[in-house]
């Protein structure tokens, strides 16, 4: 249980929490020490609530007056003067601009405060004792206030009824500018709805002559009447209209309760169906702000506010640590990972180590030379030896801007190297190149011989690309269109209609880097 409204009236003080079904009263309490006493234990056993003292008392006077416009700072002052002269022997008082005035005009206040306050220090006292979480003193005359203002309905004088408790009848009076006064009248429940509703109808009568009287609207202006009661308090409505006939050129009162069209309006729960539920939705969903109650008694409320702040802070700051210590153990994996992969490659780089190792001590040690030409051999073969993977990929780079032309074959050779020989014929150990030099044999053919001409460009642009590698010289061995007046035209058609044909041939020949000619003139 979150939420508990304490309904305080002349006749009791009634308990209320919001359910789905709307509101839902908890326990009612009399004016007298036995009522004190079942007060204090229901506290006790509602401890953690949040309470909201709402009243709808007689003792509730309101005021209006007119200031000069000033400042925040001297508007304060001069409304704590004023509440100090109307109202110095209660607390629970208020005092707000209701009209803000332009500058050079004057500002229109409304002052109110609860008279009588026997009944609110019992319940306050009562509620601090046992450091309730007290969110406001509220009325319903200003809450109903809080709501007409949100419905900006467009009223010149409008009077509501509305009925808190069973023989009351509370009547407030609105103008564009909000709430002008508002008064609680009593009737004996126990009269028939006959004489109900020919008191309700003198009542709004006798509110009609009295703004009057007060020249808060002429004689001949009509008071719009707006009713918020119940359904079976409803029924008066036709009797008093009958009874009103007569006045209807002064008085105009609506056929039906206006509660549906309250909580349609201002969004309610669908729930409200009485206007204690409308009084619970509007007071919790609303967020209307505390009236009467002063600073030093919501302090507990302040208290546990800051305890849910903080509670929120730890459970946040908790979050943020679990998805902090989550992601550490995610990065400490995949740090894991890597160490057992360093671990692994230290181990191939150790087993390469002792291979070594072992062919050193095979060599002779008496002999320097063999150890040299060891040492020669691993510079050599594994720090200036090309690479045929990344030739390659740099052959591969310059390629793929020529898309009309397709590659058949790409033989790499490195220096150093004994180049292979087709079955059948004598193996020579003839090295070609200079060692550490690679030289590249591209064969191609292109995707439309008949355009020659574009062939032709293409494998003169591959070349001249080829050139800008580093140390590079180029040879087209083979052009798409042969051009030589030696050349056979049926040679090239035969050439065409085979299933494998070449169109062009380039080499490439790159000269060894400075490391590997260092090298290579140490070993001669």
């Amino acid at each position: 249980m979150k939420n508990i409204v304490l309904l305080l009236t002349h006749t009791h003080l009634a308990a209320m929490t919001w359910s789905d079904h709307g509101a839902m009263p908890l326990m009612h309490f009399s004016h007298d020490a036995e009522g004190n006493a079942d007060l204090a234990e229901f506290v006790q056993r509602h401890k953690s609530a949040k309470y909201y003292l709402l009243t709808d008392l007689v003792e509730e006077d309101f005021q209006h007056d007119v200031v000069p416009h000033l400042s925040a700072r001297d508007q304060a002052k001069l409304l704590r003067r004023k509440l100090d002269q109307l109202f110095r022997a209660t607390p629970y008082r208020r005092a707000v601009v209701q009209t803000r005035g332009k500058r050079g005009q004057q500002d229109q206040l409304q002052i109110s405060a609860i008279i009588n306050r026997d009944l609110l220090d019992g319940i306050v006292e009562t509620l601090l004792a046992e450091r309730c979480d007290l969110q406001g003193i509220y009325s319903v005359a200003l809450i109903t206030h809080d709501m007409i203002r949100k419905l900006k309905l467009d009223a010149p004088h409008l009077l509501l009824m509305s009925c808190s408790c069973v023989g009351t009848l509370r009547q407030s009076y609105f103008t564009p500018a909000g709430l002008q006064f508002s008064r609680l009248g009593a009737f004996d429940a126990k009269q028939t709805i006959a004489e109900q509703g020919l008191l309700i109808a003198g009542e709004v009568r006798r509110a009609r002559q009295y703004l009057s009287t007060l020249r808060l609207m002429g004689r001949d202006e009509q008071l719009q009447v707006l009713s918020l009661l119940d359904a079976s308090f409803a029924e008066q409505l036709p009797l008093v209209r009958h009874e009103l006939k007569d006045d209807a050129e002064q008085v105009h009162l609506e056929a039906q309760s206006g509660l549906p069209m309250l909580v349609q309006k201002l969004k309610l729960p669908p729930s409200c169906s009485t206007w204690h539920d409308v009084l619970l939705a509007s007071l919790l969903n609303l967020k209307v702000p505390n009236h009467y109650a002063p600073a030093e008694m919501l302090r507990y409320g302040r208290l546990y506010q800051i305890g849910r702040c903080m509670q929120w802070a730890a459970l946040s700051i908790f979050s943020l640590g679990v998805i902090l210590s989550g992601i550490g153990l995610w990065q400490g994996d995949e740090i894991q990972q890597q160490l057992a992969l360093s671990n692994t490659q230290i181990q191939r780089e150790q087993t390469r180590l002792r291979e070594l190792n072992q062919k050193l001590k095979l060599a002779s040690a008496e002999n320097p030379a063999q150890i040299q030409a060891a040492v020669e051999l691993y510079r050599r073969d594994f720090q200036s030896w090309p690479s045929a993977e990344m030739a390659a990929k740099q052959f591969s780079h310059v390629f793929t801007d020529f898309p009309r032309l397709i590659l058949e074959k790409f033989d790499w050779q490195a220096g150093g190297m004994v180049p292979s020989t087709p079955e059948g014929q004598v193996a020579t150990t003839e090295v070609t190149l200079p060692r550490g030099a690679q030289q590249w044999t591209i064969s191609g053919r292109v995707s439309n011989p008949a355009a020659y001409r574009q062939a032709l460009s293409d494998v003169s642009r591959l070349a001249e690309r080829l050139r800008q590698l580093p140390n590079a010289k180029v040879q087209v061995l083979k052009h798409p269109l042969d051009i030589r007046p030696e050349a056979s035209v049926n040679a090239q058609q035969t050439e065409v209609n085979a299933k494998t044909r070449i169109d062009f041939v380039v080499q490439v020949t790159i000269a060894a880097t400075a490391l590997a000619q260092g090298v290579n003139h140490e070993s001669r």
